[in-house]
């Protein structure tokens, strides 16, 4: 997801399909100790493909949908994306 010589579209389908595996409580867990949190932020951060930012922020939004990940994406910094999301057309 975060190699550029990944066509766009690959890359914001497969952060599609993460926040997509949020819902999945077995898998959430998985997700968040394998450090995808850590990904997606990165993700919003400097990725400059749009679609990628977009999805990767649904799936900021999925995690934060369940109480327990709420206070993982405080401490890992959640706040301080606003700045690089608020440019984003939707």
């Amino acid at each position: 997801m975060l190699d550029p010589k990944f066509p766009a579209i690959v890359r914001s389908n497969a952060v599609l399909a993460i926040s997509l595996l949020t819902y999945h409580e077995q898998l959430f867990d998985d997700l968040i100790s394998n450090g995808v949190i850590d990904t997606l932020m990165k993700l919003c951060l400097i990725d400059d493909c749009e679609q990628v930012k977009v999805y990767a922020t649904l799936a900021l939004v999925h995690f934060a949908l369940h109480r327990s990940a709420i206070d993982i994406l405080l401490e890992k910094g959640i706040m301080k994306l606003f700045n690089s999301l608020g440019n984003l057309d939707n």
